[in-house]
């Protein structure tokens, strides 16, 4: 934020150069963050098909009972 008050303050070839600069650092810091969002998402869905193929969960079919019950 501070970087582009300083930017608009500035003229001429020195306020191109700073921003020619700082338009790739905030492109990787964008970058970092939405690659952070889609592990972050990737992670709960990683942790849900987990939990539902745990082995703790095991078919149990007595009398035509077709439920699924959690060991204990």
């Amino acid at each position: 934020m501070a970087t582009k008050c300083l930017i608009e303050t500035m003229s001429g070839y020195m306020k191109d150069k700073l921003a020619a600069l700082s338009a790739p650092m905030a492109n990787a810091y964008g970058n970092a963050v939405e690659f952070n969002k889609i592990e972050n998402l990737v992670a709960t869905f990683r942790h849900r098909k987990s939990t539902k193929t745990s082995s703790r969960y095991l078919p149990l079919n007595t009398k035509g009972n077709n439920k699924i019950y959690p060991t204990p």
